[in-house]
């Protein structure tokens, strides 16, 4: 059963990264005014609905997003390389318990970055979202659709905001890696496209 699931998970992410992989080559040649194909120029693609000056502030909104996705989502990272580590090392009894302690004592001491900082770090996007958009590619907003997904999922599950019955459906959604493999990748990718 374990084997089925693993084969089904890589099918689906190669079914979508086989999706998102026209968009990457056509991405250039979106522009029908553009008369040399070899160089699209895309600033005229990207646009500030606030004003048609610099996009500093939309940058600096970005770059703050981004450090927040990293300094909420560190607790959990560290808690997945150890329990990877701890799987599939062969390790003695002490080194296996010394990590899992080391993980339980992070875990209570930092995840309410987690818990908090990723509601901050939509807070940003949004703000970035609304600031600056780009009518070359759409993946950054399904990025920002998945990314939206994953906390509001981890929000309503932490704080108890839906019924039970809806508890086990918010935690594989919060919780499969796909989903978050998926906004970085189309966040990745969306965001080269437009630079």
């Amino acid at each position: 059963m374990k084997l089925c699931l693993k084969v089904m998970t890589v099918m689906i992410v190669l079914m979508c990264f086989s999706g998102v992989c026209p968009w990457l080559v056509t991405a250039g040649f979106a522009d029908e005014d553009c008369d040399d194909r070899r160089y699209l120029e895309k600033e005229k693609h990207h646009y500030s609905s606030v004003s048609d000056s610099d996009n500093e502030g939309d940058e600096t909104t970005g770059q703050i997003a981004l450090l927040l996705l990293v300094i909420a989502n560190f607790p959990v990272f560290i808690s997945i390389v150890t329990k990877w580590v701890n799987r599939f090392f062969s390790l003695g009894p002490d080194w296996k318990s010394l990590l899992m302690n080391f993980n339980r004592v992070q875990k209570s001491s930092l995840m309410w970055l987690h818990y908090y900082i990723n509601i901050l770090m939509i807070c940003f996007v949004l703000i970035h979202w609304f600031l600056s958009r780009c009518t070359a590619s759409v993946l950054p907003e399904f990025g920002l659709f998945c990314v939206f997904l994953l906390v509001i999922s981890g929000f309503f599950t932490k704080f108890k905001l839906f019924p039970i019955s809806f508890k086990s459906s918010l935690i594989k959604i919060h919780m499969h890696p796909l989903m978050f493999f998926l906004s970085m990748l189309f966040l990745t990718i969306g965001h080269f496209n437009i630079d």
